[in-house]
């Protein structure tokens, strides 16, 4: 156990579906778009961005580089799980990417991730976590 004072955190991109493809072909789009918008506002301030600020375009390469979380709430589960043994967080801060998504899809996700993610790791003191 971690012990209850913070010792280091991450907040990554969550993208959270039923399915694994159906979180992986939204949060694919979003991440498009919450990258050309980066760009393009350091591009307009005459900055030019790289890795490690930017993420990739590819949302299987931003979830397999650690940019971000996708899948159904059990492969989410064992993303947050697998990046926590591999930098010994004891907190996660969800970041729900909605970039141009409806509404409706980011609420779905935040309730998906408060009902089957966050009660899991609930449990487990070690990791607390932030929507």
């Amino acid at each position: 156990p971690h012990g209850s004072n913070p010792k280091i955190g991450l907040t990554r991109y969550v993208y959270v579906a039923d399915t694994d493809a159906e979180a992986l072909r939204i949060g694919e789009a979003a991440l498009r778009y919450h990258r050309a918008n980066l760009l393009k506002l350091t591009t307009d301030a005459g900055l030019t961005l790289t890795s490690p600020v930017v993420p990739p375009d590819n949302l299987a390469q931003a979830v397999r580089e650690g940019w971000a979380a996708a899948g159904s709430p059990a492969t989410v589960r064992e993303q947050i799980a697998e990046m926590a043994q591999q930098v010994d967080i004891n907190y996660f801060v969800f970041a729900p990417m909605m970039a141009d998504l409806p509404l409706e899809w980011g609420l779905r996700t935040m309730d998906i991730f408060r009902d089957e993610i966050i009660p899991t790791f609930g449990e487990n003191e070690a990791i607390r976590m932030t929507a």
